[in-house]
């Protein structure tokens, strides 16, 4: 038997969704997710997701996942510009 993935998006991230990459509606963006994480369209790296182009902080498990920010969309690597940014004591500007 095959758990169904539950994905929620908190206010934070979803703010941060609709002004960094565009406004969709809280349901949309969260059917979106749900169907590109379960389809296997994501690249994670420890707590960080790559979707579409759009990096997120996410916690959870198997069958749940708790998106916690959106960094929005950027071609750079999010994951080693953070690490870069404290190991210099620097910022990232997104």
């Amino acid at each position: 038997m095959e758990l169904e993935l539950i994905v929620r998006v908190t206010d934070h991230a979803y703010d941060q969704y609709c002004h960094r990459v565009g406004f969709i509606g809280r349901a949309e963006l969260r059917n979106l997710m749900t169907s590109e994480i379960a389809g296997g369209n994501y690249h994670k790296e420890e707590q960080f997701l790559l979707v579409d182009g759009v990096w997120w902080v996410q916690e959870g498990d198997d069958n749940t996942m708790l998106l916690i920010t959106c960094y929005g969309r950027s071609n750079f690597d999010i994951p080693k510009a953070i690490k870069w940014a404290r190991r210099n004591n620097d910022r990232i500007s997104l």
